[in-house]
């Protein structure tokens, strides 16, 4: 295989694949011929040769970028769980236009005042004037606050808040590491207002609140002004923890997310915001709120070389951005991201699924292939108080569920990639969620094993 010697000629992929996508329309490529012809060059497939050239060029950067992502030979695999986050897939994918963002920054020379400028303008336009900082991660941010004079009189956490959320850790934990004292109250299915009230009794405490917690979610809202009420009255700091945070309203109507926004000007201190969840941000988190609990966070993750920079920072300020562009227009680019998956028109999924059903039907070991409608929860507990109507296909045998299962991994081999579903007795399940329309293509290869190719389904937008 000829190996590219300048790779930025092939880049962007995007482009050059809707470069040649234009090319090979009959009435344009023929121009190109004819002009071509006219100038003495008389190669008859031009671009052809220019279309095996890019796809070697991409087979070469597959297999490299595969390497080093997987360095003991793991397969990327397709999420057909129908969860965002499951005890096998802990972590979300950055959204394609940050990933490609913090490549660009990667690559590149930033002066850190310019990086962390941006990142300021885009808190102060999103978020408003609050003090900001931007850690490496949920951890570091409750450890620091947990150890200094905001909360010299102590922490108190409910046990409700008490939780190990997936993608983030366990908040208990967290707050252990810190200096001061950590006090738990109530039980793991509630709080009374006189817990709090008996707790909270003095101004250099400080109030550690999570979501999503071990409650629903009308019993959290409530949870939560009663924390509020507690603390604020006796001049007590509210630290706020949002895994499940956003800024889109269509989310927040739709599914009940807490917006960020909403939290810091209707009670919370300070916000503890990951990145890398529902923002499709790199690992890190952003502190924001209170000036001088966030400006003594700041001294203390500088000093300590705990504070996000470089493209990291670019990276974490683009998926900032993205999100009040993307968060409330359903986006049809599959590169918009978990906030586009999670705003899927549900005809789509429902079309999708259907095409994907007519081509698999009795397809090797598949005797029959039904689209089907289906709720699932966004992911283990606590996130499972989030529930996400989907469509997918179930697969039903020809002669045994293991069978079945045998050619899904022969075609697991055959592509490269691995597939994540969900097992019934008799059947097995396949949730198009979290599969963008461009990878239908991979899970009809991966379904088929080692049958016969068939056409893959038509993508449609998400």
């Amino acid at each position: 295989m000829k190996i590219p010697r300048r790779l930025d000629e092939i880049l962007p992929a995007a482009a050059m694949e809707k470069f040649l996508d234009v090319l090979q329309q009959p009435d344009i490529s023929g121009k190109v011929r004819e002009a071509l012809h006219r100038v003495g060059l008389q190669d008859n497939s031009p671009l052809d040769k220019v279309k095996e050239a890019w796809q070697q060029a991409r087979s070469w950067l597959d297999t490299l970028s595969a390497n080093t992502a997987n360095p003991d030979g793991e397969p990327l695999t397709l999420n057909a769980s129908g969860q965002l986050l499951s005890s096998s897939l802990r972590e979300i994918p950055l959204a394609p236009a940050v990933a490609y963002g913090y490549a660009k920054a990667a690559t590149h020379y930033q002066t850190a005042a310019s990086v962390d400028q941006k990142a300021t303008t885009a808190v102060e336009h999103l978020l408003g004037r609050h003090a900001s900082t931007w850690l490496g991660s949920t951890a570091e941010a409750l450890r620091l606050l947990a150890s200094g004079d905001g909360s010299r009189a102590g922490v108190v956490l409910s046990r409700v808040d008490a939780v190990n959320i997936a993608g983030v850790g366990n908040i208990h934990a967290m707050l252990s590491a810190g200096k001061n004292s950590l006090r738990e109250i109530g039980a793991a299915n509630g709080v009374s207002a006189s817990d709090w009230q008996q707790a909270v009794v003095e101004p250099g405490q400080c109030v550690v609140l999570s979501s999503p917690n071990s409650l629903s979610l009308s019993d959290a809202a409530r949870h939560r002004s009663q924390a509020i009420e507690a603390a604020h009255k006796v001049g007590a700091k509210v630290v706020e923890v949002l895994a499940d945070g956003v800024l889109s309203s269509e989310l927040v109507s739709r599914y009940g997310f807490p917006d960020v926004r909403h939290c810091l000007n209707h009670g919370a201190d300070v916000v503890i915001w990951p990145l890398h969840l529902l923002l499709g941000g790199p690992s890190g988190a952003l502190v924001i709120g209170d000036s001088e609990l966030i400006a003594a966070v700041a001294r203390s993750a500088e000093s300590s070389g705990l504070l996000l920079a470089g493209a990291n920072l670019s990276a974490a300020t683009l998926a900032l951005q993205l999100a009040s562009v993307q968060h409330d227009v359903p986006s049809q680019d599959a590169h918009a991201g978990t906030a586009a998956q999670l705003l899927s028109n549900p005809e789509n999924l429902k079309n999708r699924a259907r095409r994907l059903a007519v081509q698999l039907s009795g397809v090797g070991e598949i005797a029959q292939a039904v689209e089907f409608e289906l709720e699932t929860p966004l992911g283990p507990s606590p996130w499972n108080r989030y529930r996400l109507q989907s469509w997918g296909v179930r697969l039903v045998p020809k002669n045994s569920l293991d069978e079945l299962l045998r050619q899904v991994v022969l075609g697991e081999a055959k592509i490269g990639r691995k597939l994540e579903l969900v097992r019934e007795e008799h059947a097995l399940l396949l949730n198009l969620r979290f599969i963008s329309p461009e990878h239908d293509h991979e899970l009809v290869q991966t379904l088929t094993g080692p049958t016969d190719e068939i056409e893959p389904a038509e993508s449609s937008s998400t």
